[in-house]
């Protein structure tokens, strides 16, 4: 066999799988085009090239074997695509596309623009999920138990500003007095600088989203990465007149995003350490953008309120920073936050900033 197949399964990953697999689809796909025009494939006939498929067939289904082992599991279809893990404790996965921001119509049209976040509210690095989603079932309110988590709750808004949503939400967090860490997109930032500024002036911390949220190119090589964060810094500071004293990050898809593959990120740690940025995921939430979740059909905003409240127990259950996320880019999720603010002061909660935090805090601790 040649030595290109012999992989190590002790450093193999599910998104090495997911690279694999594309591979293997692009294979597929030159096979049916080449035979599409009755042309040798390989040197040799078409039952050649079709032995060398269901020999990469067979390597796959081995490779991803060995990734199950390790705690992923992928759902694998050779013509159509994958699904990607989801972690035991929360009923989510990172979706493999995004869509566009619809509520800003100014920002839609150019190919730069950034995608919509359809993150779920909690993730682990570990990718150790059960095979199916849980559906999620209503359950009475009641005071969490920490588990030793310290009661307090850092609220996290990703992918504005937005004109609309954001000074809504901006007004609600005044009412409670609650200041709030902001992962803005430095393309939203450039289109609407102002609402930046206010957040910024109202006491609350603007963090990171990286320029374009566009996963491909980012996730590409750490210099992408990292040329892409450097253009937050221009929007931010031309919005502000400064670039928070605090650099703070969020990866678009989590830390552990199938788009990212481990070298890539071993890479890009690296550099945001070297720059002085620490990097935060997230551990509770509403999944307001990650609607396929919703396997009970319920009204969206029972839906979120309903992700809230168990993304919260299970959060406290395995002893994880109660780090929450919401986008003040959706209206359902600005309107629920009162709503969720009052449950959490209710239970005994109090509220502060990423900064306040020491180290970076990612899907594995």
């Amino acid at each position: 066999m040649p030595h290109f197949f012999n992989i190590n399964c002790l450093d193999f990953e599910y998104a090495d799988a997911i690279i694999l697999i594309e591979n293997m689809k692009a294979m597929r796909s030159s096979y049916q085009k080449c035979t599409a025009h009755k042309k040798v494939i390989l040197k040799g006939n078409r039952s050649n090239m079709k032995r060398f498929v269901i020999i990469m067939q067979a390597l796959i289904c081995i490779c991803l074997i060995a990734a199950g082992c390790a705690g992923g599991v992928v759902d694998v279809d050779i013509n159509g695509g994958y699904d990607t893990p989801f972690n035991s404790i929360t009923a989510s996965v990172i979706p493999k596309e995004t869509a566009l921001r619809t509520d800003d119509p100014e920002t839609t049209s150019p190919e730069s623009t950034p995608s919509a976040t359809e993150e779920p509210s909690t993730s682990v690095a570990t990718m150790t999920p059960p095979s199916t989603p849980p559906h999620y079932t209503a359950e009475p309110t009641a005071e969490p138990t920490t588990g030793g988590v310290d009661k307090v709750v850092y609220l996290t808004f990703d992918d504005g500003p937005s004109p609309k949503c954001t000074e809504q939400l901006l007004d609600i967090l005044d009412g409670y007095g609650i200041k709030a860490t902001f992962f803005t997109v430095g393309y939203y930032v450039d289109r609407h600088p102002e609402v930046v500024r206010d957040a910024m002036h109202r006491g609350h911390l603007i963090a990171c989203h990286t320029y374009t949220h566009e996963y491909q190119s980012i996730y590409a090589s750490a210099d992408a990465f990292m040329d892409d964060v450097h253009q937050w810094e221009t929007a931010v500071e031309n919005a502000t007149g400064c670039i928070p004293e605090c650099k703070i990050v969020r990866f678009p898809g989590g830390s552990n995003t199938s788009y990212l593959p481990k070298w890539v990120r071993t890479k890009i740690m690296t550099a945001l350490d070297s720059e002085g940025y620490r990097y935060y995921d997230w551990f509770f939430g509403d999944n307001d953008r990650w609607p396929a979740g919703n396997k009970d059909h319920l009204p969206m905003k029972e839906y979120m309120m309903q992700s809230f409240e168990q993304s919260l127990k299970n959060a406290i259950s395995a002893g994880k920073p109660l780090i929450f996320l919401a986008h003040d880019t959706c209206q359902e999720s600005i309107e629920l936050i009162p709503q969720m603010i009052d449950k959490l002061i209710e239970a005994g909660y109090t509220f502060d900033t990423l900064d306040s935090l020491d180290a970076s805090i990612g899907f594995g601790g």
